[in-house]
């Protein structure tokens, strides 16, 4: 249960730094690090049986998928930051 609590606030976490960096213009960085730290609490806190089962590219894809949610986020920040 606090697993799940706790990944659950992280990506919220990220989402949120994430489309404050892009609006505010701050580093491209901050999505990437953001989605593997999100990547890596989420499947941390069930133990990573995801990953025994699925081999280590699970948790790859994991981060990858992270990082490009939250690259899109940045992107969207900067756009509206660049709107106004």
């Amino acid at each position: 249960m606090w697993g799940t609590l706790i990944s659950g606030w992280t990506l919220i976490f990220a989402v949120v730094l994430s489309g404050l960096a892009g609006y505010l213009q701050w580093v491209w960085w901050i999505p990437l690090v953001g989605g593997i730290l999100t990547a890596l609490v989420r499947d941390g806190v069930t133990g990573f049986h995801l990953t025994q089962n699925a081999g280590a590219g699970f948790i790859i894809r994991s981060m990858i998928m992270a990082v490009l949610m939250l690259e899109i986020v940045w992107a969207i920040g900067y756009g509206l930051a660049s709107l106004f």
